[in-house]
């Protein structure tokens, strides 16, 4: 299993292309949590017009706050990767663990690091001045370089 959780997010338009991308690399679940409100319908509306398969692919679930977070992946047995602007290891050389949940935070507060206190931590390193980039667009990276991993790790194994 695999998951994306999707705290501090702003804008409707970066949920719906991290699903997109989400689906295309065969993810489990996508969480949406914070309180910014979220008409599911309409979501999953245009999912179903982007070719987002949420009936018998990607789960869409919307908590409210970061509790309801740690108690979905405790219940999901997912360890959380921290996605972070600066810190941690390279995404791309990262070993990933067996049941991933990559958690990403706003682009300018975050995450609160003391909630996760044992998970990893992965960043998209930059090359110039800008230090974060957009939520959808991190998060499809590290979705990119999970997918990369597991192809990987099949092909060693056969």
């Amino acid at each position: 299993m695999k998951g994306l959780c999707l705290t501090g997010w702003k804008y409707t338009i970066n949920v719906l292309a991290a699903m997109r991308t989400a689906d295309g690399f065969g993810f489990d679940d996508i969480v949406i949590a914070g309180k910014n409100r979220l008409d599911e319908e309409w979501i999953k509306k245009v999912a179903r017009r982007n070719l987002v398969d949420l009936v018998g692919g990607l789960k869409l679930t919307c908590l409210p706050d970061l509790e309801a977070v740690l108690e979905f992946i405790a219940s999901r047995h997912y360890e959380p990767v921290l996605l972070e602007c600066k810190e941690g290891e390279d995404v791309d050389a990262f070993d990933w663990p067996a049941n991933p949940i990559i958690v990403v935070g706003h682009e300018v507060t975050g995450l609160p690091l003391n909630r996760f206190p044992a998970a990893p931590r992965v960043h998209v390193p930059m090359a110039r001045t800008a230090h974060s980039l957009n939520l959808a667009c991190a998060a499809s990276i590290a979705m990119h370089a999970l997918h990369l991993h597991e192809a990987k790790v099949e092909k060693e194994s056969v």
